[in-house]
């Protein structure tokens, strides 16, 4: 039997633009006194997409053209949803 041992793979040289973004000075920490800003997060519905955990996935609630699995729910409405989907679901009242 033909025993492999670890390779080596080649570094890629990093450019002079890849060393200045690097050198940069680092952004500011957010403020820990304030809730952290979630991209998919209705507030004024109380809900916020959410990983349902696992590597679970289900099948998104909303009709899609090919058979779209998620692994995000609703924290409210407790509906499995694809980030696309959730937007549309919330503001839309035909959808629910």
């Amino acid at each position: 039997m033909v025993s492999y041992g670890p390779c080596k793979l080649p570094r890629k040289r990093r450019s002079k633009t890849e060393i200045a973004e690097a050198q940069a000075e680092p952004e500011e920490a957010p403020d820990p006194s304030q809730p952290p800003e979630h991209k998919y997060a209705l507030p004024e519905l109380g809900c916020m997409l959410v990983k349902i955990g696992n590597g679970l996935r289900r099948q998104c609630q909303l009709k899609h053209p090919v058979s779209q699995r998620s692994t995000w729910e609703c924290s409210r409405c407790k509906v499995t949803l694809c980030a696309v989907c959730f937007v549309p679901y919330h503001k839309d009242k035909n959808l629910m």
